[in-house]
């Protein structure tokens, strides 16, 4: 019992980690599949060389994995800001009726 405990402390741990390493908690969420595929090698490496230390990553890894699913559905993910810079490849950016515009290059006469 007391290596599940321990597991939701150190899932909640990783959480608050995580959400202030990403910039927030729907930051966080736009990463899950990340966060699970990287905590399923990254825990049982940590708690590396004992069974109960074993014990512990897989529940943790449980715990995390079942919190992020609970948030993701009462919380919408947002995509970091740098994602709309990278995967913009066939938008183009109009100007309104009678604006211009700002490149030096763009002269009309």
């Amino acid at each position: 019992m007391e290596i599940i405990i321990l597991a939701l402390f150190t899932a909640l741990t990783k959480l608050v980690v995580l959400g202030a390493i990403l910039g927030g908690v729907a930051k966080m969420l736009w990463w899950t599949k990340a966060i699970d595929i990287l905590m399923l090698f990254v825990l049982p490496a940590l708690f590396y060389g004992t069974f109960s230390g074993m014990l512990l990553a897989i529940f943790s890894g449980l715990w995390l994995c079942l919190f992020l699913m609970i948030l993701k559905t009462f919380i919408k993910p947002v995509p970091p800001s740098w994602t709309s810079k990278l995967f913009r490849y066939g938008k183009k950016r109009r100007h309104p009726v009678g604006e211009t515009s700002l490149h030096p290059c763009d002269v009309r006469a």
